[in-house]
């Protein structure tokens, strides 16, 4: 089994407006599951991902409260749960990421800076259960050893924990 590639350059997984705003829900999918075809990809891709959503710098909102966006990337979710084990553990993917599945709102920050906040806490931690548990059955499924999955686990936490206040 190959080693991960921790250091290797992030995955721009980009996805454009006209594909959110034609609702191609299943072409998004169908790209996503290529990360995960064997065990070499997906050990490959193992937190290399970066969403990136193309076509809305026009757009005063945060990609959150862009309804299309949500829905999008809602219905995507309930085809394609592994995010925990592909996304950047980066706090503002993980961030994104979580105000995308989950009710959120805006809160204004300091005068250059404004934050989204789930409405529900309990809404969040029912999410990631459910984000961890996907990434486990991806794990076993693919076979990944305990070697690979513990240090992602603890960068997860680590991103998660600089985001939870």
């Amino acid at each position: 089994m190959p080693a991960p590639a921790l250091n290797a350059a992030p995955i721009e997984f980009v996805i454009q407006r006209d594909e959110i705003e034609a609702g191609a829900v299943g072409a998004f999918v169908d790209r996503l599951m290529r990360l995960s075809d064997t065990q070499d990809k997906c050990l490959g891709a193992m937190q290399r991902l970066d969403l990136v959503f193309a076509g809305f710098a026009g757009d005063s909102r945060e990609v959150h409260q862009i309804p299309e966006v949500f829905t999008f990337m809602r219905a995507a979710h309930t085809f394609w749960p592994y995010w925990l084990h592909f996304l950047r553990p980066t706090p503002d993917q993980l961030a994104v990421l979580i105000l995308l599945l989950c009710d959120s709102n805006l809160v204004q920050g300091d005068k250059l800076r404004v934050q989204g906040r789930v409405a529900d806490a309990q809404q969040v931690w029912d999410c990631l259960g459910e984000l961890a548990k996907a990434a486990m059955t991806l794990h076993a499924g693919m076979r990944l050893s305990d070697k690979h999955v513990r240090p992602m686990i603890q960068r997860i936490a680590d991103g998660i924990g600089q985001i939870v206040m």
